[in-house]
């Protein structure tokens, strides 16, 4: 898909939001400014959430209330490996969709360590800068 703005970003994502269950884990791959929070925050909008959303780049966590149930919001950018991920606990949101696996994940920076704990089904969408406002946006659905 091209996304010509952050608003087509957004609607994207939402699309995407109609389509995830509860205990998906959604990993955004891409370089900076290429729009995993605003795809974030178009998931968010789509699942219901009337909240802000910010990136969660220094609390490695934002939790976002939707009429879906929570929407973990993740940023691996700074967890070197699966021990930081365990220390930070964001393990166990990532392999059980949250408390009791009740929210959908969405991981921005996913690196290797995401194949390594082998979440369980969900999206990887990744993003190409296509131009100073283009972007390429790729979705693909990750099977249990």
């Amino acid at each position: 898909m091209i996304s010509r703005s952050e608003t087509e970003t957004e609607r994207i994502a939402a699309r995407l939001a109609r389509r995830v269950n509860l205990g998906d884990v959604i990993a955004l791959d891409g370089v900076v400014g290429a729009g995993k929070t605003v795809f974030a925050r178009g998931l968010c909008r789509g699942l219901g959430g009337r909240t802000r959303v910010t990136s969660p780049t220094f609390k490695l966590l934002n939790i976002y209330t939707t009429r879906r149930g929570p929407l973990y919001h993740i940023d691996g950018y700074r967890l070197a490996g699966v021990p930081e991920f365990r220390d930070a606990g964001i393990e166990e949101i990532v392999l059980g969709g949250g408390p009791a696996g009740c929210g959908i994940v969405v991981i921005e920076w996913p690196k290797g360590w995401l194949r390594r704990l082998r979440p369980g089904p969900g999206w990887t969408v990744r993003f190409a800068v296509a131009g100073e406002r283009w972007r390429t946006i790729t979705m693909i659905r990750r099977a249990a």
